[in-house]
């Protein structure tokens, strides 16, 4: 709530999925939680769901630009190649 300066009485929650595959997966008991006022739950909060369609994707991607990040590219002389591979 600290680094909502517009509005500090609201508190965001990511969900990276797309809010589709979140309703879907309520067909099979799973989901999301409700965080709308009506529900008496989560007051002051609100849900955004960043659209990311394959999060496991985005997540080796971003491993793979840590460990170049690690490594000193000066050394290494494929650093653009690896990083556009990432």
């Amino acid at each position: 709530r600290l680094a909502n300066t517009t509005n500090p009485n609201t508190l965001y929650l990511f969900d990276a999925r797309p809010k589709a595959n979140a309703i879907a997966n309520q067909a099979i008991g799973m989901g999301y939680e409700r965080v709308s006022e009506s529900s008496g739950r989560y007051q002051n909060c609100k849900l955004e769901f960043l659209n990311i369609d394959n999060i496991h994707v985005m997540r080796d991607a971003y491993y793979k630009v840590q460990r170049l990040c690690e490594t000193t590219y000066k050394d290494d002389r494929n650093f653009l190649t690896s990083l556009d591979n990432s």
